[in-house]
């Protein structure tokens, strides 16, 4: 995430990481909560929403982030994989 311009933060709770993204309409950034206990009853559940929304943000297909997250793929400069950005028109996150 901190390659695509996403900022770690500090966070009280161990078992989640918090990273801060690009910058809302209201002037705050997008916040996203990354589980990090993999025996987490929810961790596979948690995992998608971070793969969707990134995607969602990132105007990214979920594979290609997928992909990235598993090292298949390199990132490329602007968080898109291969210089192609997703031709689906995206739905803003409220």
């Amino acid at each position: 995430m901190e390659r695509h311009g996403w900022q770690r933060r500090e966070y009280p709770r161990p078992e989640l990481q918090l990273f801060e993204g690009p910058i809302t309409d209201d002037g705050d950034p997008i916040r996203q909560y990354v589980p990090q206990v993999v025996e987490a009853d929810d961790f596979r559940k948690c995992i998608l929403d971070v793969i969707s929304n990134l995607a969602r943000i990132e105007r990214r297909y979920a594979v290609e982030v997928l992909d990235e997250m598993l090292g298949v793929s390199a990132p490329s400069a602007n968080g898109t994989a291969n210089g192609k950005v997703a031709e689906k028109e995206l739905t803003p996150l409220s």
